[in-house]
């Protein structure tokens, strides 16, 4: 849709809406009276006065057919009402006038002064309280034209500019990691037809560069392969701190950058030496500040680290347990990652209080851990058969370990009870 496309719906919309607004808000018109009606009712008034004071209401129940079906009602001089013929009728002068009844003396036969007031009621009441209540219709019906139309204005906003832009911002990091493959649809309806095709444009240019680029760096392998050993050190220590830093990392965009880091540094032979070793030993140094996390926060924990919705549902009893909330989220993301990397499955967080304790399960639906092998993976830099397929150090459960007793708590490795199967990490916290 063009943009005087959009402007004349715009426009068209509010006219609709200001015309229909206008004809609700339009004031009732007057009541239509019916003035024989009216001058019988006064004729009779008058002949029958002295009577109607003394019976009151009654007095019209025994004459129904000299008065008609108008509600009206009698004042005396002093203005108290003295009989009416209907609840309808207005009591007193100041009602009749702010209720817009017909207001009509009461003579004497004789041609002297007023003797009272006939209050005769006019409906109009009646009618605003009909008109207010189409009015309320009528604007909100508008109200909700306008929710639906604005409504699918954004949707078609969205589809059309916002949805286009974030394909190119994800294209934009695609291309700044190096993923040139994938190329950029383009759409010429959408605001960014022309850019779209320009980015798609770059990306070719970037990707043929790249194999230039890659051609002429054949020629230098045996040089490189030479060097290798000499950059191993400080790969090492990249792929350290970046493990460290991506198990420390609470957002989820940071934790993928540092293992875009930690996946390039792999490709280099010979990861993890020395200074990996040194980087752990700085670990045990750093402060564990143990205090009161509440069970809502654990599940955010665990939310926020199940970046891929892989664990479903989580429920976790209210409770109080004692607990780094930094590191508890550190150990958590750990957890999460190896099920990630070594499973792959969907996985089930369970918890319970038992003995004091805040009992945290993890369990996913992969092939699970040789028995022989369980007790030994929570050491250091130990491996098991499962993982040697996959990159890594054998720290992770380690860490996690290390972290979970200094706040007073522990974990723990098994396979899932059969008939079950899969890995299961069992976290325990100390109740507040």
């Amino acid at each position: 849709m063009k943009k005087w496309s959009y402007i004349t719906v715009i426009l068209v919309a509010a006219a609709v809406g200001a015309f229909a607004l206008w004809t609700a808000l339009l004031p009732p018109s007057k009541v239509t009276i019916d003035t024989v009606n009216v001058n019988m009712i006064q004729k009779t008034v008058e002949e029958n006065y002295d009577q109607i004071a003394e019976a009151g209401d009654t007095w019209f129940t025994q004459q129904p057919d000299t008065i008609g079906s108008t509600p009206f009602s009698v004042l005396d001089a002093s203005g108290i009402c003295i009989a009416k013929t209907s609840d309808k009728a207005s009591t007193s002068l100041n009602e009749a006038i702010k209720r817009g009844d017909i207001i009509l003396d009461v003579l004497a036969t004789d041609g002297g002064v007023p003797r009272g007031k006939i209050l005769i009621y006019s409906g109009y009441d009646e009618m605003l309280a009909s008109y207010q209540k189409k009015a309320r219709i009528i604007s909100i019906g508008i109200l909700l034209l306008m929710l639906v139309f604005v409504i699918a204005l954004v949707y078609r906003l969205n589809r059309k500019v916002v949805q286009p832009f974030r394909k190119m911002e994800r294209f934009a990091i695609d291309v700044a990691q190096g993923k040139l493959d994938a190329p950029l649809e383009m759409d010429k309806e959408n605001a960014f037809g022309a850019f779209t095709e320009s980015f798609d444009l770059m990306r070719t240019e970037l990707k043929a560069a790249q194999e230039r680029e890659a051609a002429a760096n054949r020629s230098k392998r045996e040089l490189v392969a030479s060097l290798s050993h000499d950059i191993k050190t400080p790969v090492a220590s990249i792929k350290a701190v970046s493990e460290l830093m991506s198990a420390r990392a609470a957002d989820e965009a940071d934790r993928e950058k540092l293992m875009t880091i930690t996946g390039k540094a792999d490709q280099i032979d010979g990861l993890v030496g020395n200074l990996f070793t040194a980087t752990l030993e700085e670990l045990e140094e750093l402060a564990v500040e143990v205090g009161e996390v509440q069970s809502g926060q654990i599940r955010d924990m665990i939310l926020a680290s199940d970046y891929r919705s892989m664990a479903g549902a989580v429920t976790i009893p209210d409770c109080i347990v004692k607990a780094d909330p930094v590191r508890l989220a550190q150990i958590i993301d750990n957890v999460f990652a190896n099920a990630y990397k070594y499973a792959g499955t969907a996985m089930t967080v369970g918890a319970q209080i038992a003995d004091g304790y805040l009992l945290l399960t993890f369990a996913d639906e992969g092939p699970g851990a040789d028995e022989g092998e369980l007790p030994l993976l929570t050491q250091k830099y130990y491996r098991g058969r499962g993982a040697k397929a996959q990159t890594g150090a054998g720290l992770g459960l380690y860490i996690c370990l290390r972290l979970a007793e200094r706040m007073g708590g522990g974990l723990t490795c098994s396979n899932a009870a059969p008939p079950a199967h899969g890995f299961v990490v069992t976290l325990s916290l100390a109740l507040a």
